[in-house]
């Protein structure tokens, strides 16, 4: 039965391209390796520096990926993933004990370091202007784009008087 190819997930080319280097690299052997890495050092300095702006892509179209999956899968995935990393914390911390009891290593004492100072009004008002200004960008975008595309998960701005999109010359948000 074929898939949807609509309804489908697919692995972002660019990390299978990556994976696909691994895999020549591991197999021509460390010498010849090391051969291919220094012709291509200039070319890798440079991807290395930009490497975010290559990857965003991929991982931006991720929210788009979990729009087919259903809310009860979705509940089950996140449970695994906090199952598993709330057993990935622990196990590190036993091992981390083991490790300590087999060498012996000695605990030292934590020095006790000075309390924090106690926050004062002008952390409050910051802290307040902060969510007011907040608060109110956010009702301003939602009353000025409020047109949703029906088959997108983009937001169009049609009419704003704030943002700098009054005339709709932004365009897609």
């Amino acid at each position: 039965m074929a898939s949807d190819p609509q309804n489908s997930i697919t692995f972002p080319s660019a990390l299978a391209g990556m994976f696909g280097v691994l895999a020549v690299l591991l197999a021509v052997g460390e010498r010849n390796a090391d051969k291919i890495i220094s012709f291509y050092s200039r070319a890798l300095a440079w991807i290395a520096r930009w490497l975010p702006l290559f990857y965003v892509p991929a991982l931006v179209t991720l929210p788009l990926a979990l729009n087919g999956i259903p809310g009860a899968d979705l509940a089950r995935i996140m449970g695994i993933l906090t199952v598993g990393m709330v057993a990935t914390l622990l196990f590190t911390a036993q091992t981390t004990v083991w490790i300590r009891e087999a060498v012996k290593t000695p605990v030292k004492p934590i020095a006790k370091g000075k309390p924090a100072p106690p926050f004062t009004q002008a952390h409050f008002m910051a802290w307040g202007g902060i969510a007011l200004a907040a608060l109110a960008g956010g009702s301003c975008l939602h009353m000025c784009c409020a047109s949703v595309l029906a088959d997108d998960t983009r937001v169009v701005c049609t009419s704003c008087s704030c943002f700098g999109c009054w005339d709709g010359s932004m365009g897609v948000l």
